[in-house]
């Protein structure tokens, strides 16, 4: 399987240009998808015409609202269970765009 791992949001031109994006038959994830770069990144997946997105992030910041909520996806996992949720569905998964730099710290700090 094709894995691509974005660290700039603007990648996302070269991803549907060379028909990266086109193949994708699983789910796509976003962390930090209440944020300004990931809810664009979702943006712009959604134009693609892909739906098929798990949106991750503290989505109880209620003034990021306006950055996702006008998006399409199928599922949206609160930060604190992501971790339990990816172990259940990371068969499902075709690309992790992680995006959210606290739930990697949280990982990090709390598996040492």
């Amino acid at each position: 399987h094709l894995r691509i791992f974005v660290k700039d949001a603007d990648m996302h031109k070269d991803l549907y240009k060379n028909n990266y994006i086109k193949h994708i038959n699983r789910m796509i994830v976003v962390t930090g998808a209440a944020g300004f770069i990931a809810s664009g990144l979702v943006g712009t997946l959604n134009s693609c015409g892909i739906e098929d997105i798990v949106i991750v992030d503290d989505f109880t910041q209620t003034r990021k609202n306006k950055n996702w909520e006008t998006k399409r996806y199928v599922a949206k996992v609160q930060r604190e269970d992501f971790l339990e949720w990816f172990d259940a569905n990371a068969a499902k998964v075709d690309f992790v765009f992680h995006l959210d730099t606290s739930l990697l710290c949280k990982v990090c700090f709390t598996s040492v």
